[in-house]
């Protein structure tokens, strides 16, 4: 038999109960004598059953109400417990954020945002889905990410993407080689040197496709390789020179290189917050995507490099476990 008691009824009886009166326990709840009394009334309807036996100057439970007390002090102690998970929740003292990312993210702006996350919210567990663009997107689709940091995905009706900085590319040679003078390269500079490339198929590849095309440049790749730490490897000993984005870099510690940006035109990635049009984010999820636009506007980056903000653009229509593979699309 199912019994529709509520809870407002349950706590105005454990308050009779432990007051001994209806008058005291009224005036504790702050309602009036006769809607407790309709409330005491309503409960035993639902029970079936009697739960006080009212005398002129006394109150006694039944023995029906001695064994529906032991079950609604159960209940409170539930729902009293519940609450206050549940409000710990709403104050970032609880909960778990997924997120789904390039390890290139992993390696430059996640770290520092980490850190101070955990520091404000220590209790609130944190899990990383780090791999190449495809999935960490699909993550983000099939629920398993509350939100992910990646390139700017093509307009999908059913993500938002809120653009946090510019990738910028930045020009890579061997410190013990021929290193172009001033503070900056064109893009012409790989007509005259080997030209290292990341394979096609690549989101690298495709822009420095593209930079190249545009300014009607024929540069042919000297050598190709799908990783990034392969080409800087390459680039280390002297075989040729490249084009990576700055968050590839850091990722990627090989000794002997030396960076400098590239101009004429700059060429960058946009990257930022991808998220589920529609699908509400828990409040701990909210505070760390508010921590990680925080980081990128104060230029907060593990190797200390400086970021380029990203403009002030209007989202992108409505526009994995650890570890998987890294290829060039990865980062």
């Amino acid at each position: 038999m199912r019994m529709k008691v509520s809870i407002s009824g349950l706590r105005a009886f454990l308050k009779v109960t432990e007051l001994g009166s209806f008058t005291g326990a009224a005036a504790a709840l702050g309602v009036t004598q006769p809607s407790l009394s309709r409330s005491i009334r309503a409960t035993e309807d639902a029970l079936g059953v009697r739960l006080f036996d009212r005398h002129t100057r006394s109150l006694e439970l039944t023995p029906a109400g001695v064994e529906f007390r032991k079950v609604a002090v159960r209940i409170a102690a539930e729902m009293d417990d519940g609450l206050a998970d549940f409000s710990s929740f709403l104050k970032c003292r609880s909960g778990r954020v997924t997120i789904a990312t390039l390890p290139s993210v992993v390696l430059s702006l996640l770290p520092g945002v980490m850190r101070s996350f955990l520091r404000l919210h220590p209790d609130v567990a944190v899990e990383i889905r780090d791999g190449p663009q495809e999935p960490t997107i699909d993550d983000v689709r099939r629920g398993k990410a509350d939100f992910a940091v990646a390139m700017r995905p093509p307009v999908e009706e059913d993500l938002t993407f809120q653009p946090i900085f510019e990738d910028e590319f930045r020009f890579v040679c061997a410190a013990d080689g021929p290193v172009p003078d001033g503070p900056a390269v064109a893009w012409s500079i790989f007509r005259t040197v080997p030209f290292i490339a990341l394979a096609r198929g690549s989101s690298i590849r495709s822009t420095t496709d593209d930079v190249f095309r545009k300014l009607g440049l024929d540069v042919v790749p000297h050598l190709e390789s799908g990783y990034p730490e392969t080409v800087l490897g390459l680039v280390s000993a002297g075989i040729g020179m490249t084009a990576l984005p700055r968050l590839t870099l850091p990722s990627h510690r090989v000794p002997g290189l030396v960076t400098l940006p590239i101009r004429q035109p700059v060429a960058s990635r946009s990257m930022g917050i991808v998220r589920l049009h529609g699908r509400t984010a828990s409040p701990a999820a909210e505070r760390f995507m508010a921590l990680l636009a925080e980081a990128a506007a104060r230029g907060v980056w593990s190797d200390g490099a400086e970021p380029t903000p990203a403009p002030q653009a209007a989202s992108n229509g409505r526009s994995a476990s650890r570890k998987r593979s890294t290829s060039s699309s990865s980062l």
